[in-house]
């Protein structure tokens, strides 16, 4: 999805958003450009842990408060969820 044209990629999002509400639907990305257009609420991190195996939860469940906080003073004054990520405003967030 990162090689799409960003209007190809806008229609096929506004499908997939018009599908999500009879159906659940799971899409991985890579894309900045998809964060910004997803609701924060619907977006959910997903990683593989040795001992513990595969684990899946909410974006705001897997930060820790501190950078909540920080996230939500970002998207009210400079940017997006997609610039957040691609500044490096994830990194090393993973709780356990």
């Amino acid at each position: 999805e990162v090689c799409i044209h960003h209007g190809l990629l806008s229609s096929v999002i506004e499908l997939i958003k018009q599908y999500s509400d009879e159906k659940q639907v799971f899409i991985s990305t890579h894309s900045d450009y998809i964060l910004d257009e997803l609701d924060q609420s619907n977006v959910f991190v997903v990683w593989n842990d040795k001992s513990e195996g595969i684990s899946v939860r909410p974006l705001t469940k897997w930060m820790p408060k501190e950078d909540i906080l920080a996230l939500k003073t970002f998207l009210a004054s400079e940017g997006n969820l997609g610039e957040y990520w691609r500044s490096g405003g994830f990194d090393d967030t993973r709780k356990d």
